[in-house]
């Protein structure tokens, strides 16, 4: 079972309230990442896990030929409403609908850590990734570094718990997913935020 099976439908019952009152928190991270992959209009970028469309929308504005992938049907329609210049898909991000090599930029936003098969879905960011293209993501970090810890533990208690083999969201695993994708990088170089 995939992160679409697992995660699509979870998704789909909130993709409007997420459109409309959560994805506008994620901006800073958005910005950040659109002035590190420095967008023009020969960029080909695939946004995975886009969800609504938000990152999506802002890097078309930036120039870029864009694409997005998201295991929710109803995420997906507001993304094209979005950005009707966009090609959208729903599916996997263990098992992308791309041919090797497609893109310049790949990004992940609050994405990963729901995958099924994290290290899949990891190799699968890098295949779709043009050689010399860079792989932007943002995860969960571990909970007591995060500032919105306690917030986020009483939200979770408000929510229905994840089907029976789904990832739970806040599971600890941005560690395991950047040592994964370290161990995988061609380069093996790793940039920190705020450096270039």
């Amino acid at each position: 079972m995939g992160t679409a099976q697992l995660q699509g439908g979870l998704w789909a019952e909130r993709a409007y309230y997420w459109a409309t009152l959560m994805e506008r928190n994620e901006i800073p991270f958005f910005e950040t990442v659109l002035m590190k992959l420095a967008l023009d209009s020969t960029t080909a970028l695939l946004d995975i896990a886009c969800g609504t469309g938000q990152f999506v929308q802002m890097a078309a504005l930036h120039g870029a030929q864009v694409s997005g992938i998201d295991a929710s049907a109803a995420s997906i329609e507001i993304a094209r409403e979005r950005v009707p210049s966009g090609n959208f898909a729903i599916g996997e991000m263990e098992e992308l609908p791309y041919a090797d090599h497609s893109f310049d930029a790949v990004t992940g936003f609050n994405a990963f850590q729901y995958a099924a098969i994290p290290a899949r879905a990891l190799q699968e960011a890098r295949r779709v990734t043009k050689p010399g293209g860079k792989v932007a993501m943002v995860a969960w970090g571990k909970p007591e570094d995060c500032e919105t810890d306690v917030t986020l533990k009483a939200l979770g208690t408000l929510l229905p718990p994840p089907p029976p083999g789904a990832p739970a969201p806040l599971r600890e695993r941005s560690i395991v997913l950047m040592s994964i994708l370290m161990r995988r990088s061609p380069s093996n170089r790793s940039e920190q935020p705020g450096q270039r």
